[in-house]
């Protein structure tokens, strides 16, 4: 599927501090190549958000993107993803979806797809009569 991307984000030993751990991968989008860094900012035991930053290698440095993964409170299959946001990446707009998981050797990482969408929707905010 054209616009599909896919990454995994494993701790990254040397970036991460003890309690900070650094989720890190490498991997090209719209043929250009990339690194993500991530880290996860815990605000509850059911609240919580993936902060992404999304630099093209190569690049000056100061040139990356960053966005937001909230976490999914609704989800109602187990495939849904743990959490969920909109990323903007060299000026095209991208639905982001990550799922917590372990690899053969039991070690943790995000799976990462980002999927080239529209802009994202824009909640509109509803007016009753009683607020007024």
């Amino acid at each position: 599927m054209p616009g599909k991307n896919s990454f995994r984000l494993y701790r990254d030993i040397i970036l991460s501090e003890p309690d900070q751990p650094v989720w890190s991968a490498v991997g090209k989008i719209d043929g250009g190549r990339f690194l993500l860094l991530g880290q996860l900012e815990i605000y509850s035991k059911s609240d919580g958000a993936l902060w992404l930053e999304i630099s093209q290698m190569g690049k000056q440095i100061g040139e990356s993107n960053r966005g937001k993964l909230d976490v999914l409170k609704l989800r109602k299959r187990d495939t849904d993803p743990h959490l969920f946001g909109f990323m903007k990446i060299r000026e095209e707009t991208y639905a982001a979806a990550a799922w917590m998981c372990r690899d053969d050797e039991d070690a943790k990482y995000f799976h990462l797809t980002l999927l080239k969408t529209k802009k994202p929707p824009v909640p509109r905010a509803t007016f009753s009569r009683a607020a007024m």
